[in-house]
């Protein structure tokens, strides 16, 4: 998205260099095949018409100059010419009173770092305020912007573009109903449908309301979602975050990530539910806090004030949780549910699976046993002082043991056995996120590879020119 603002800060470099600003006995007349009404209020050039001011040169096939009325027009296969900048266009009206011109047909303008193409643009030299009323197709070195209008405010040094925005280069693609931008800040904001994707992180984004700087910082509002692809020669993980709000900041090869407001987070492996989400890119770290946020593992259920879940190579390496979480785990085949709580809980991984599980400080579990059928046969009910440490295989504990016990209980297997519940249980399945059906795709059709007009004859042979 640092592209994006690229272009438009290139572009306007050089745009404010045009002014057409000019006193009516500057306009001198260097060719024409025919002059009518010389010394009168109006004066008519046709054929070869070459007019130069202190400002430009302007050639075209024809023009008036209306000297009493101080306005000039140019017609056919105009080409202007100033330091910085060319111009072509179907025909031009200059008011040298007002500073105003209008620009219509085959209008292009071309500085050194981009070309603008449309049919109608409009600048007034006093406000410095280029108008864009219509569809405008904007070419850098490094992609194209397209809209269905647009305004640039010299002055402020920054340009509004509405309807279908559209924006791509090599390494991203932006769309949105409405984009606003200010040079001197190197700032944007995109409004209204915003979709946004990123090829180099090979991720994409969505939301109502996107702003973004130079530094590196990215802001999504409403109904902000992002999907991320990671790719290795095992397998394709493809990861989803939804909430209210996002905010991103980009360092270098890494990035930090923020989410607030009924965040959910869904990727093959797991999935998690909080109020808000902090994610450090360079430690591979994920923070979930709120109104008791959850973390769901397979069968494992965890729930606490304050979770953390440490990643390596985008696997889960470990996750954290204290202040009295309560973890859950779901037998697959008796479908009883084992719990453990304490004042902290840490899980293990090994290469993605259920390696341990230490608890911490006055932990009490209840854990369901089977008999050699794989069924129901009653459970084991133990509360410490110190910790509970259990070991895993498969997802089944193969063993475990206890710091300073203070009572263990064996339950016999019955009805009260299956129902038990340790206090604080937590146990929301319901609530679990599922894979998302988002349309994650582009709003609007792919940009059109040709320009918005024909191309005039004198900018063909200026290209021509410039190629060979």
């Amino acid at each position: 998205m640092k592209t994006i603002l690229l272009l438009l800060v290139l572009f306007f470099l050089g745009f404010d260099s045009f002014n057409m600003a000019v006193a009516q006995n500057r306009v001198r007349i260097l060719q024409a095949d025919q002059l009518i009404g010389a010394g009168e209020d109006k004066r008519i050039l046709r054929g070869n018409v070459l007019l130069q001011t202190d400002d430009f040169i302007m050639s075209c096939d024809s023009a008036y100059h209306h000297q009493r009325i101080e306005k000039l027009e140019a017609f056919g296969n105009i080409e202007i010419t100033t330091d910085d900048e060319k111009i072509w266009a179907d025909y031009v009206l200059h008011n040298l009173r007002t500073e105003f011109s209008e620009f219509r047909g085959r209008v292009i303008l071309k500085n050194p770092e981009a070309t603008i193409f449309s049919e109608m643009v409009d600048y007034d030299h006093i406000d410095d305020r280029a108008t864009f009323p219509q569809y405008l197709r904007l070419e850098d070195e490094n992609g194209i912007l397209v809209a269905e209008s647009g305004i640039y405010y010299n002055k402020a040094d920054s340009a509004v573009f509405r309807g279908a925005v559209q924006v791509a280069d090599s390494t991203q693609y932006a769309e949105a109903d409405s984009l606003f931008t200010n040079r001197r800040a190197r700032y944007y904001e995109l409004h209204g449908r915003v979709f946004l994707k990123d090829l180099e992180r090979n991720a994409i984004m969505q939301g109502r309301y996107v702003e973004a700087d130079s530094a590196g910082f990215r802001r999504i509002d409403e109904n902000a979602i992002m999907i991320r692809i990671e790719e290795n020669e095992e397998r394709v993980d493809t990861s989803y975050v939804w909430s209210h709000q996002m905010l991103i900041w980009e360092e270098d090869t890494t990035y930090r990530f923020q989410a607030y407001g009924d965040v959910h987070i869904w990727s093959e492996r797991s999935q998690s539910l909080a109020d808000s989400t902090f994610y450090d890119d360079a430690i591979e770290k994920f923070t979930l806090l709120g109104e008791l946020p959850k973390a769901w593992f397979r069968e494992l259920q965890l729930s606490g004030p304050t979770i953390h879940i440490q990643m390596k190579d985008e696997e889960i390496e470990s996750i954290l949780s204290y202040e009295r979480p309560f973890s859950v785990q779901r037998d697959t085949i008796t479908q009883r549910l084992h719990q453990i709580t304490g004042d902290t809980i840490f899980v293990s991984f090994v290469d993605g699976d259920l390696d341990y599980v230490r608890v911490l400080k006055y932990p009490e579990l209840f854990y369901h046993t089977k008999d050699e059928d794989d069924q129901p046969d009653g459970a084991i009910e133990l509360k410490t002082n110190r910790y509970i440490i259990m070991f895993f295989e498969d997802g089944e504990m193969t063993k475990g043991r206890a710091k300073d016990s203070s009572s263990g209980i064996f339950h016999p297997e019955n009805e009260d056995t299956k129902n038990k519940r340790l206090e604080g249980f937590i146990y929301t399945p319901e609530l679990r996120p599922e894979k998302p059906e988002f349309r994650m795709q582009p709003f609007l059709p792919e940009i059109p590879e040709d320009r918005p007009i024909d191309l005039p004859p004198r900018y063909l042979r200026f290209i021509s020119e410039q190629s060979n």
